[in-house]
């Protein structure tokens, strides 16, 4: 299945929550694609809120917050990060999103497995698996992942866009 993902306007950050929503209603409503919406305040400087979950059609959220209580107002949350996976699994998220798992799909799947078979214990002991090994790629950012992934697959470019040096 194609769709897109999307990101609140990068700048400038403290958008008003009406602006938000007109911005993203604006791109849905020109989607041939189901519509995935990206939150990441981190980065973006604007946070989905749940108002704005109410008030855009979407398909799903990836959420690298971890905002949970985000969980009840969308059709299917998707836990956007590597640092706490089964949990919001368990709680009734749809799954997760993890740039590390490009590089080792095989612990994601693994963890995937165990949380649809309700293995809490050893879906505990991989959750601190794949947390130390996405922890590698916390200090390198894009640029650390990018080289992961070159080694594995032949013809991949290393190089990142600038300013991600």
């Amino acid at each position: 299945m194609s769709s897109v993902a999307v990101l609140p306007p990068l700048y400038p950050a403290g958008l008003s929550t009406a602006g938000i929503i007109t911005y993203f209603q604006a791109l849905e409503a020109v989607a041939e694609v189901p519509f995935i919406l990206y939150n990441f305040p981190k980065h973006t400087g604007n946070a989905i809120t749940p108002e704005i979950l109410k008030a855009v059609p979407h398909y799903a959220i990836k959420d690298s917050a971890q905002q949970l209580e985000l969980m009840g107002h969308t059709p299917r949350y998707f836990v956007g990060s590597s640092t706490n996976i089964y949990k919001p699994v368990q709680d009734g998220a749809a799954g997760f999103v993890a740039a590390t798992a490009n590089v080792r799909p095989e612990l994601y799947a693994a963890m995937e497995l165990l949380v649809v078979a309700a293995k809490v214990e050893e879906a505990a002991v991989m959750q601190q698996e794949i947390k130390a090994y996405s922890a590698r790629f916390s200090a390198g950012g894009v640029p650390l992942l990018k080289q992961a992934l070159a080694r594995k697959l032949q013809g991949y470019p290393a190089n990142v866009r600038v300013p991600l040096m």
